[in-house]
């Protein structure tokens, strides 16, 4: 019989929103309803009770402390490692007193009588420093008695799901891989052709050898060891941001890199025609072969299995040691859907951050939000969003627990912008709505910052939308630099921009609402609280102000009290 231990809040995934959703919750318990719960939590202070702390208990599939994704890359050249590569303190859990089950998958849920059966999958294991002993899919480390295959059972009051997304594996047919095992990462969009003698398999990632992702630390641990090991040309399938990183991260360890994208452009959700063909120059300026309007058919392997090319389906022969799927992850249901939950292309929310089951929540890449750009529902796969959806399931499994109305307002802000414009409140959803969310991407990569958040390509001929551009060829001696403050190139790669690179900012305005926003540059500094107007339904009286924002990054045309907030929610908002 497996060991039973009982909780008033489970929180099933240990990242973004799982993080958020822990400060909140101890946020609301400690300055009740009538204080901020966006704000970050208070440390308990020395000899002050704990008895007014619920119970909480966090399960990851993943052994390691909260570390921020976005950095994995850099892991990958050995830039940041260890504590550098941490989203959170390794005490984080602890400190916030959360029985952590690191290494954990939860393999069922019982809603009716509020339960939860756990299988350890591997053992808990600190951030990386260089490469760790064996295989990222294997356990390592004693920190724990438990052995892999353990279980146990938790119950709850509340619970969270954030188990986010699992990346998605293309239909490319190859000679060495098999079907995966329940439980892998790759099992609902496995699409391969087994045939004959399948080499060595990664069991986690559910893929045959010289095939990886690169959404996880584990996944850039064995990219990095196949380089280590000589892997010296690699396919890159996906031009989208996750493809564009790894890709500036193998040429500044000196490996040859093919970019395969199936839409016509790199970056197609996140760019529009201009600030791609500007990205695509940089790329192939760097070395990278680019095929773009194909997509990757089939790997080819030598008799003793060794991947050796990638067929794409034009014919052509693209010859690789190491093959990467960066082809866009989807919200991982197969938990929600066995327990019954609604489920649409997310998990469905209906109050907030509430499913179809009162007393179940869901945030991040798994559910399906309010997308206040788009007026539509739909999965909101980024960080910002996961930060911002954990905090309000926070809120309302606090709320809930201490018998307070989990629509009270964090506080009074003025929602007013006076002449300029008004705001809709962004952090809080309407009674009985989903929580309102927004596509926003930030990255950096070949010596280009780039900024995306809303809806930067209107549809075309729709008369609704209104586009504001501003765009600037840059000189060598204005390069990385903006309002003559020199920018450094915080990823160090060689500058490649052309004639000292390129300044573009587009603002996009629907009925006189800013609905999208794109920015592109050495530097796009400032764009974080020019996103934040986005959040807010900022509706502009005055043309000119919208042209301001777009040349200038002019916040001088928007209240000083907006200006103070927009700064604080940028610093606040961690994307």
């Amino acid at each position: 019989m497996p060991e039973a231990v009982r909780v008033q809040h489970l929180v099933v995934g240990g990242s973004a929103a799982a993080v958020a959703a822990v400060e909140a919750i101890r946020s609301w318990e400690e300055q009740g309803a009538g204080g901020p719960a966006a704000r970050p939590p208070v440390a308990r202070r020395a000899g002050r009770s704990a008895t007014r702390r619920s119970s909480i208990a966090v399960v990851s599939e993943e052994p390691y402390p909260p570390y921020a994704r976005h950095l994995i890359s850099y892991y990958l050249t050995g830039e940041r490692e260890g504590d550098l590569l941490a989203y959170r303190p390794a005490d984080f859990w602890a400190r916030h007193d959360v029985q952590a089950y690191l290494g954990y998958r939860v393999v069922s849920l019982d809603v009716t009588a509020g339960e939860a059966r756990l299988r350890r999958v591997a053992r808990p294991r600190p951030l990386p420093v260089g490469l760790p002993d064996g295989l990222p899919d294997e356990p390592a480390g004693d920190e724990s008695p438990a052995a892999p295959g353990e279980e146990l059972i938790i119950g709850y009051e509340a619970l969270l799901l954030a188990t986010g997304g699992q990346p998605i594996l293309p239909p490319i047919s190859d000679p060495g891989c098999r079907a995966p095992a329940n439980g892998d990462r790759a099992a609902s969009t496995f699409s391969g052709v087994a045939e004959g003698t399948a080499p060595a398999v990664a069991a986690t990632a559910g893929l045959p050898d010289g095939l990886s992702f690169f959404t996880t630390l584990d996944d850039a641990i064995r990219v990095r060891r196949a380089v280590a090991a000589g892997a010296r040309r690699v396919v890159v399938v996906g031009g989208g941001l996750i493809g564009l990183q790894v890709a500036e991260a193998l040429v500044r360890l000196g490996v040859k890199v093919e970019i395969v994208e199936l839409l016509p452009r790199l970056l197609g959700p996140v760019l529009d025609e201009a600030a791609a063909a500007r990205v695509e120059t940089l790329v192939r300026r760097a070395g990278v072969g680019v095929w773009t309007g194909v997509a990757a058919a089939a790997v080819e392997r030598d008799d003793a299995g060794r991947l050796t090319g990638v067929v794409l389906s034009d014919g052509r022969r693209l010859a690789a040691d190491l093959v990467i799927l960066a082809a866009g992850v989807r919200p991982r249901l197969e938990l929600a859907r066995a327990a019954g939950l609604a489920c649409d292309r997310g998990v469905v929310l209906v109050r907030g951050t509430e499913t179809s089951i009162p007393g179940i929540f869901a945030a991040g890449d798994v559910a399906q939000g309010w997308d206040m750009a788009a007026e539509a529902l739909r999965p909101l796969p980024v960080w910002s969003n996961a930060v911002l959806q954990g905090r309000e399931a926070g809120r309302q499994m606090a709320a809930r627990l201490l018998g307070i109305d989990p629509s009270t307002p964090d506080s009074g802000r003025d929602d007013g912008l006076g002449g300029n414009g008004s705001r809709r409140p962004a952090e809080r959803p309407a009674p009985g709505r989903p929580f309102p969310g927004l596509m926003l991407n930030a990255a950096h990569f070949f010596g280009l910052s780039v900024v995306s958040a809303g809806l930067p390509n209107p549809p075309p001929g729709d008369d609704r939308y209104q586009v504001v551009a501003w765009s600037k060829e840059l000189s060598k001696g204005d390069n990385g630099r903006r309002n003559g403050r020199p920018t450094p190139d915080r990823s160090g790669a060689t500058q490649l921009l052309a004639g000292g690179g390129w300044d573009y900012r587009k603002l996009v305005f629907r009925e006189g609402r800013l609905v999208g926003l794109l920015a592109a540059g050495p530097s796009v500094a400032g764009a974080g609280a020019i996103a934040g107007l986005l959040r807010r339904g900022l509706t502009l009286n005055d043309p000119a102000t919208g042209e301001a924002l777009a040349e200038k990054w002019d916040w001088s045309v928007l209240p000083r009290s907006l200006r103070r907030e927009l700064l604080w929610e940028a610093g606040r908002d961690e994307w």
